[in-house]
């Protein structure tokens, strides 16, 4: 009765789909997949999860292969289990990897598209501050997904397989990390008088959305909390909604307040509130689990000149993102449902299109062009509190349409050469990734000659004293000219990021927020 036993590749007898040969192969495993997602709704709602990983690795879809995801695959499996599918893997592990969360140019070879052979990149072509570009792009398919109203939420791994070049017991790596030992994603887990953590609550905090996800230990603790204000009794001061916050943190607990709402959640409110949002993070003090005590490289550029251990990152900003809600796209509307991420997106960056240009290149359905930055904190204009706190609020006023904001901060300032552009926005890690792939895009051509493995690497390591491998740049980084680069796992503890998943505000009259509570 399933939408595959209608098709000619369903076998009856074994009661799967048996296609011959790859034309259309994909279309029919996406079927599949979906199929799937229903029996999840069905019959193990609450008990089973769906999240795809290293999401963007495989490049777009392919419909006559067994690889890809573009925007609409991602609609279609929330649509049919949205308690199941209900997040992506879009920040990726292997972050020590000579290609940054293995994701590279080039990386799927010998991919069958449309009946022709084809090298396909990673989408995005590599991670970007090693989130990959469905996350990482400010109006890109994860501000679609939410600009939709979803309950479809931000994820990350460690992906934790070996060391690389090094035995497990090694600090150093050319490949994983262990689990925890770089990424996080911290989870609200609501366990009543429960005095254990039980899987099922886990995934039940998982599938809230309350829940971010920091690298490096870069933050440990989160308070983001939205409240309505109205004008004479209804009034909420900025200093009260901040206080909610630091609380939620100060404790690791949530809040619940009438009239306010956290990560994950709907606050509705009235046309013409405001709304006042709080945000308290913990920058924990000391040191994160980084095995090298020397300089950051990437802070250490004549351009920056910022001395700070690599074992010792500061909390350098947080960026508060908003976009607006229209409501779920139609299938039926291929134009606004459908569209994959540009083949040439790396290539375009590296040219230096801006913001807008690239934009430009991404099918309406694949972008929420409402999605950009309400405002930057620093240490100028946040407040810190005794524990390594800060505290930071923003009023958005008179309010008339539904919105989410949401999180994302790092240990970079803006216009860290070959890390942020001018905006400290991530840039492609390319800069820092060692695989020997091709040197540089040439235009439309594409790449150009095969190169050295360290030839697109630009941020020296220069520390050269030290007497172990962990208090000066050690001998595994990529090296050119006798240089040391930074590279590897040096790389990735250099360039810290975490973002948070929204908060949505559903304001009366204005679009319905229907996935979330």
């Amino acid at each position: 009765g399933s939408l595959n036993a209608s098709d000619a590749s369903w076998d009856a007898t074994a009661r799967k789909l048996m296609p011959s040969g790859s034309t259309g192969l994909g279309t029919k495993g996406h079927n599949k997949t979906l199929e799937g997602m229903k029996w999840m709704a069905a019959n193990a709602l609450n008990t089973s999860y769906y999240v795809p990983a290293h999401l963007e690795r495989a490049g777009p879809f392919n419909p006559d292969g067994n690889n890809g995801f573009n925007v609409e695959h991602l609609r279609n499996m929330n649509n049919a289990a949205p308690k199941s599918a209900f997040a992506m893997e879009t920040q990726p592990g292997h972050g020590a990897s000579k290609d940054r969360g293995e994701y590279a140019p080039h990386r799927n070879g010998g991919f069958v598209i449309g009946g022709v052979t084809t090298n396909v990149d990673t989408v995005g072509g590599t991670t970007f501050g090693g989130t990959g570009v469905y996350g990482a792009q400010i109006g890109g398919v994860w501000d679609a997904l939410l600009g939709e109203g979803r309950n479809y939420w931000f994820s990350a791994s460690s992906d934790w397989h070996n060391r690389g070049v090094f035995g497990s017991d090694d600090r150093r790596s050319t490949q994983d990390f262990y689990p925890g030992e770089y990424q996080r994603m911290h989870v609200m887990v609501r366990n009543g008088s429960d005095t254990k953590l039980r899987p099922q609550t886990i995934v039940d905090g998982m599938r809230t959305g309350n829940n971010f996800v920091a690298a490096g230990q870069l933050i440990d603790r989160m308070g983001f909390v939205a409240c309505t204000s109205y004008a004479g009794i209804g009034a909420r001061t900025n200093a009260s909604v901040q206080a909610l916050a630091l609380t939620a943190a100060q404790n690791n607990k949530d809040t619940d307040v009438v009239g306010c709402a956290a990560m994950g959640e709907k606050l509705v409110a009235k046309p013409g509130a405001d709304i006042v949002v709080s945000i308290v993070v913990r920058d924990p003090e000391g040191t994160n689990n980084s095995p090298y005590t020397f300089s950051n490289p990437s802070l250490a550029q004549t351009a920056v000149g910022i001395s700070q251990p690599l074992n010792a990152p500061v909390l350098d900003h947080v960026d508060l993102i908003r976009g607006m809600v229209t409501g779920y796209k139609n299938p039926a509307d291929a134009a606004s449902y459908a569209g994959q991420w540009p083949n040439n997106w790396l290539e375009r960056v590296l040219a230096g299109d801006s913001q807008s240009t690239l934009m430009g290149l991404v099918p309406a359905a694949a972008k929420n062009t409402s999605a950009a930055k309400l405002t930057t904190f620093t240490s100028s204009n946040w407040t810190a509190v005794t524990g390594g706190y800060k505290a930071m609020t923003y009023r958005i006023s008179g309010v008339t349409a539904s919105q989410y904001v949401r999180l994302r901060g790092t240990n970079l300032p803006a216009s860290v050469p070959s890390e942020t552009d001018a905006d400290g926005n991530p840039l492609p890690d390319y800069y820092t990734n060692a695989g020997a792939y091709a040197a540089a895009y040439t235009g439309a051509t594409g790449f150009g000659a095969a190169a050295s493995a360290s030839a697109n690497l630009t941020i020296p390591c220069n520390v050269t004293t030290g007497s172990t491998q962990f208090d000066h740049c050690p001998d595994h980084l990529g090296v050119r000219s006798s240089q040391k680069y930074s590279s590897y796992d040096v790389a990735a503890w250099a360039d810290l990021w975490f973002y948070s998943n929204p908060i949505y505000i559903q304001v009366t009259g204005s679009t319905v927020v229907a996935g979330v509570n």
